[in-house]
């Protein structure tokens, strides 16, 4: 074990990466775990330590009042809707099979019922297991893999567990424009 975290930090290129900290800031946070994460096909070494001093204790932004409201709210069948047109409509199907293009061409017949299920999933109900699988499937980046890193990882989720997700992220998307600005 110790070899490859050995030979790991010989892949890592810190000849060129200058680094500059006052330790007095620095704060340890204490991480118990592996030397190094994977990010986007690199590695690099882990943060186990912070700036703490540069920052004030209360200089983040937090959610107002309203933004607590706006993301406890109802979902209207006008936002499910609006979120289902969004995504692309070939995107890589779920375990069943059927694309965004599917439910799209069908939205007359299914939008009704797809926009009960997702009302009452942002109501507390769980999503149904068969709903929340999710297929791993590695694409070839290369012509004669080799290894993992000649691979690209892609999730196969289901439409509705993606709609839900867009959603989401739709929901955030309004409230992190104001907090990020």
């Amino acid at each position: 074990m110790k070899k490859l975290w050995v030979e790991l930090r010989s892949v890592i290129p810190t000849n060129d990466t200058h680094w500059m900290a006052i330790v007095s800031n620095l704060q340890d946070l204490g991480f118990k775990g592996p030397l190094f994460t994977q990010y986007r096909g690199g590695i690099s070494e882990r943060l186990d330590r912070i700036c703490t001093k540069a920052l004030a204790p209360n200089s983040f932004p937090k959610l107002s009042c309203n933004d607590e409201v706006f993301l406890r709210g109802a979902i209207s069948d006008e936002e499910i809707k609006l979120a289902m047109f969004d995504m692309a409509s070939l995107k890589a199907p779920g375990s069943n099979g059927f694309h965004f293009r599917f439910f799209k061409s069908q939205w007359e017949l299914v939008g009704g019922a797809i926009c009960n299920w997702v009302r009452k999933i942002f109501d507390g109900e769980p999503i149904d297991s068969d709903l929340n699988n999710t297929l791993l499937v590695l694409i070839s980046k290369v012509q004669n893999p080799e290894g993992f890193e000649h691979f690209r990882p892609i999730s196969l989720c289901s439409v509705l567990y993606k709609l839900v997700m867009k959603i989401i992220a739709n929901m955030f998307k309004v409230v992190f424009q104001r907090i990020i600005g």
